[in-house]
């Protein structure tokens, strides 16, 4: 059968085959019917015990774990946790001894089942397997993060398997104690805000998948402090542009924080938190985006200077985006389709700059802050008086995401 999560077989041999003292009947996990994809099995021999083994990687040799001579009735079981993979044995079905682990790769949807050779190609073995039991529990929670704001922590999280009935969270408050359980969530969910909480204070999560037949392993213990307001340096404001949910801007020891929700910055009509001042006539932005959370791969984080705070106002943007790497697009004229041009090959944290020189723009990328690369141009008509700032969407409206800006600097000739 296919297996879309973590799981655990286990099998009674009564009975396995003696064609040949090799011969074998097991519990397998596999990553295909390819005869040379991975595996792992824990099998019984006629005459050499139990036996542990994998293929690590397609079409390489298999490796032998530790074993011992047992004899049939005997129990087995084989057990998956991400790409943990441990095998044991009893002998009532109830007291198991632990083999060993071994880790393999196989990904999501594997084989899980029973597996019998004779040993000896042309001849039939014959094993008889009872009291079996296949249970398929979710997959951990995948890419867990965390963002706060003064009334609420955001949490986002990547869905790995298919077979989850939801999910459990747990918190725990000030760095100690136990963790509460606090939310019970459906499938297909992938972000909770959680509200109940206070400015300034220490907060740890775990989040576990579950169905009817177990829980999977807890997420990564993610930690946040919720942020206690801090005023944005003389000159500069923040609001919500278009379609998107209550973000926030707070200013500390040359880190700006800026959480912002949204449908994107894109199309013809933007939804994002603006971190703006104004600007007359030509300048420059320049940032260190250490990161945006991965509340969506199209989450941005960025510089940009606007026409205006319309959400379809003409703009130039440079961008950092959660999974896509570095772009650069542009709307020319109100309410237009935005152009954008993608380097996926370069990863935060990233020195921008964004240069306007009458309606061209242009935009620099650099990994030191010392040496830019100009990346692209776009020709943009503006009026003499715009805004110039930083931008943060969520690309998911309802769902705050967060980005930190440092070293930012506006400049004029």
């Amino acid at each position: 059968m296919s297996l879309s999560g973590d799981g655990v077989l286990i099998a009674r041999v009564t009975s396995p085959s003696n064609t040949d003292p090799w011969a074998k009947a097991a519990l397998r996990f596999r990553a295909s019917n390819d005869p040379g994809a991975p595996f792992v099995d824990i099998a019984i021999t006629p005459q050499n015990g139990v036996a542990f083994e994998a293929r690590t990687s397609a079409d390489s040799p298999a490796l032998h774990g530790n074993g011992f001579v047992i004899t049939a009735p005997v129990w087995i079981k084989l057990s998956k946790s991400g790409d943990n993979f441990t095998g044991s044995v009893s002998q009532d079905g109830q007291n198991y001894a632990v083999l060993g682990s071994f880790t393999v790769g196989m990904g999501p949807g594997l084989l899980a089942g029973l597996a019998v050779t004779s040993h000896q190609n042309g001849l039939i073995g014959t094993a008889t397997f009872d009291h079996i039991q296949i249970v398929s529990v979710p997959l951990m929670p995948s890419n867990v993060s965390a963002a706060s704001t003064t009334s609420q922590v955001c949490l986002a999280w990547t869905n790995p398997s298919s077979n989850q009935s939801g999910y459990k969270i747990y918190r725990q408050d000030g760095g100690t104690g136990l963790f509460n359980l606090i939310a019970i969530l459906p499938a297909g969910i992938s972000n909770f805000n959680d509200s109940a909480v206070n400015q300034g204070t220490f907060y740890s999560y775990t989040l576990i998948a579950f169905n009817a037949q177990g829980n999977s392993a807890a997420a990564t213990v993610t930690t946040t402090t919720t942020t206690t307001p801090v005023g944005l340096p003389d000159g500069w404001s923040h609001s919500d542009v278009g379609t998107a949910t209550t973000g926030s801007a707070t200013y500390s020891i040359g880190t700006f924080t800026v959480v912002g929700s949204g449908i994107t910055i894109y199309g013809q009509a933007d939804g994002f938190q603006f971190v703006d001042q104004p600007l007359n006539g030509d300048g420059t932005i320049i940032a260190h985006v250490s990161g945006v959370q991965n509340t969506d791969p199209w989450a941005k984080a960025g510089i940009m200077i606007r026409a205006t705070t319309a959400p379809n106002a003409a703009n130039a943007f440079l961008m950092l985006i959660a999974s896509n790497g570095v772009a650069f697009q542009s709307r020319q004229t109100t309410g237009a389709i935005t152009s954008q041009m993608n380097n996926a090959g370069i990863t935060g944290p990233v020195w921008l700059k964004l240069v306007r020189t009458g309606n061209l723009f242009s935009a620099y990328v650099s990994k030191d802050g010392n040496k830019y690369t100009l990346m692209s141009t776009a020709t943009v008509p503006m009026a003499q008086n715009v805004f110039i700032g930083l931008a943060v969407t969520s690309h998911r409206d309802g769902l705050i995401g967060t980005a930190a800006f440092d070293n930012v600097q506006v400049t004029t000739p």
